[in-house]
């Protein structure tokens, strides 16, 4: 049976792919632009937080960089295939060193993060069809040595099947510790007649 999917799910399938490939895509933006693969720093893992709106990291980012995954919208587009639309936003604090650098190194994190929603669309086989649509940075406010800028990468992505299709059991619901039953609709109709009831 189909399982029921969540934008949970859709948001720790996002910040599993980024952690994992991100290392790599960081590295790769760096000797795009002529510096060691090393340059930059990888987000720990205690980095990524999870918030009710990107804009939050700006205050939550304890550690920099730091990152967020938010999925603020979704859309079902098809209700046949139960299939589900989604808006990916990736939020990402940086610090530079003067503020030349503090703009290249986002815009180094943002490719990187792009790079990695491109070439891993399916989101570590959860997902398909991800696309980035755009990405932007401001400063952060309060910020006066301006070292520190919030980069945002949008993206959209679809998943199929989100929903266990429509049936009607018969009885009452499941047990809720149980799960659903599964549910099966027959294929093969077989019919048997009696040849006395021939006339």
């Amino acid at each position: 049976m189909t399982p029921l999917v969540t934008t949970a799910q859709l948001r720790h399938a996002v910040e599993d792919t980024l952690k994992l490939w991100l290392p790599w895509a960081l590295a790769e933006a760096c000797a795009a632009n002529d510096l060691p693969r090393d340059h930059l720093t990888v987000p720990d893992d205690d980095a990524w937080h999870e918030l009710h709106d990107v804009e939050e990291l700006i205050t939550a980012a304890a550690k920099i960089p730091a990152g967020a995954v938010v999925i603020p919208d979704e859309e079902y587009a098809d209700t046949r295939r139960h299939q589900g639309r989604y808006q990916i936003i990736v939020g990402v604090v940086t610090r530079g060193v003067g503020f030349d650098d503090t703009v290249t190194v986002n815009d180094l994190y943002r490719a990187a993060i792009r790079m990695v929603l491109v070439q891993q669309p399916s989101l570590g086989g959860f997902a398909g069809d991800t696309r980035v649509r755009r990405s932007n940075y401001r400063p952060v406010a309060g910020d006066v040595a301006r070292t520190l800028l919030y980069g945002r990468v949008y993206a959209d992505t679809r998943v199929d099947d989100i929903t266990p299709p429509a049936h009607e059991a018969p009885g009452e619901p499941p047990d809720p510790m149980q799960g659903m039953p599964p549910w099966t609709v027959p294929t093969d109709l077989e019919l048997s007649v009696d040849p006395q009831e021939r006339s």
